[in-house]
């Protein structure tokens, strides 16, 4: 009986919620049929599309140029749309991991492609976080019931689990990290860097990164006009909190540390490894090589490139061997190895939302110092444009033409005089140069990446 009342409660709840307002009927919208509109709605239909019309057009050439702009923005969406279905194909034929391998780092990080960057890292978090969950009931079962058996204690093992589980939690991390140095080594020496953590970390933290980005820019402007007018800078910034302590970044991180450390330890460690151990009576060396084999090989395909995805393997091989002999250390416990893993993973995606920071800083950087030499440029041309030879005889004005008098195209009236950008009276500071009064940041000069080059 609770239980209909309870089903009851939700459908009348359903029932008598506000319907949220269509989107759709937000973006897309008209005021009626095109031949039934009058002159002040045809202009604000055009007005709306920035389609270009004059005040000498009767009704039925504005209601021509509407049909246009009508048509051409149905197509321009058309275009969008079609592009944006190929690629989310295109991505959605493959994992996201494999997805990412096919991508450098550059394309991860343009701000034209946030919103497929945005679905991809929503949706790589919301599977980890069910192999976390589906890892952690697996491990529990395991270590509780042991349906594939025990592992025999060997007689020189330390009496506490415990100290046992810390003593290879210290030996395994001290080994992963030398392991890691020689890893930077080798990509260094065989020139074959890998940025697939980085590309990971980004797509799962974007969001943080680029509010982070932000809050540094306008801290970095603040300080600069609290400069230019001898004011304490220190005063006037902001503050801006580290990246590495934001939550966009430290949730996002945990989750990929511990949904793949929980998972691949369950399956290769817990699952594999033991069942070769206790089950099949197989050598603990040769189950050890074997699983970390196939360990090495599932992440073959992070990388992409013959060097990169071979180095990237080996290093997955011995990382292996590392929680392999953190699990047997400990007769089949399942803390060391995820705890190795977890540590590893927290630290190189932590490690690589910092590389990926910094690289958006120097691009940004980069930009403001190409957007000063410009406007400076920009202002040395209207100061040598402005220098009038004094030995040049003065010449007669030419008469003002009056327009009224040949019934022009607008309708008579008197059109001021086209100014053209390098003259004396240039567009100010901050427009565009080509002297349409849009200030930078509407021509696409205000994008955090660097821009692209000429040509």
């Amino acid at each position: 009986m609770k239980i209909i009342l309870l089903l009851c409660a939700i459908v009348v709840a359903a029932a008598i919620a506000e319907e949220p307002k269509s989107v759709l009927g937000q973006l897309v919208h008209a005021r009626g049929s095109v031949h039934t509109m009058n002159r002040t709605e045809l202009e604000a239909e055009l007005d709306e599309r920035n389609a270009p019309h004059l005040i000498t057009d009767t009704e039925d050439e504005l209601r021509m140029r509407l049909y246009h702009a009508r048509g051409a923005l149905l197509q321009h969406r058309t275009s969008h749309v079609m592009h944006a279905e190929s690629i989310l194909a295109e991505v959605n034929q493959c994992s996201d991991e494999r997805a990412l391998a096919g991508m450098s780092l550059d394309s991860v990080l343009a701000d034209d492609n946030a919103i497929f960057m945005n679905a991809m890292g929503n949706r790589m978090l919301e599977g980890l976080k069910t192999q976390a969950g589906i890892g952690a009931i697996v491990g529990l079962v395991l270590a509780y019931f042991a349906p594939l058996g025990r592992l025999r204690r060997p007689p020189n093992a330390l009496a506490s689990p415990l100290a046992q589980t810390a003593a290879m939690c210290a030996a395994g991390g001290a080994v992963l990290g030398v392991l890691q140095l020689a890893l930077r080594y080798v990509r260094r020496l065989a020139g074959a860097p890998s940025y697939f953590c980085q590309k990971l970390a980004f797509v799962t933290c974007r969001d943080a990164t680029v509010s982070w980005l932000l809050e540094r820019d306008e801290q970095q402007q603040q300080q600069q006009r609290a400069t230019s007018t001898w004011l304490a800078s220190s005063s006037s910034a902001p503050l801006v909190v580290p990246l590495w302590q934001r939550r966009g970044v430290l949730v996002p991180v945990a989750i990929l540390a511990t949904g793949s450390s929980v998972f691949e330890e369950v399956v290769f460690r817990g699952i594999l490894l033991h069942a070769l151990v206790a089950k099949a009576r197989w050598p603990a060396g040769l189950a050890t090589v074997l699983t970390s084999a196939l360990f090495g090989w599932m992440h073959l395909k992070n990388d992409e490139g013959h060097p990169h995805g071979a180095i990237y393997a080996g290093w997955t091989f011995l990382g292996g061997l590392v929680f392999s002999a953190s699990y047997l250390g400990t007769q089949g416990g399942l803390i060391a190895p995820i705890a190795l893993h977890f540590g590893l993973n927290a630290i190189i995606f932590g490690d690589s939302v910092l590389r990926v920071g910094a690289k958006l800083w120097e691009d940004r950087q980069g930009f403001l110092a190409v957007s000063s030499r410009f406007e400076q440029s920009r202002a040395a041309r209207r100061v040598a444009d402005t220098a009038v030879p004094t030995a040049a005889a003065p010449t007669a004005a030419p008469e003002p033409r009056n327009t009224a008098s040949h019934g022009g195209r607008h309708g008579g009236l008197a059109q001021p005089a086209a100014q053209s950008p390098t003259s004396s009276a240039a567009t100010p500071s901050g427009t565009d140069p080509n002297g349409n009064g849009q200030p930078l940041s509407r021509l696409g000069l205000s994008r955090l990446t660097t821009p692209p080059p000429s040509g």
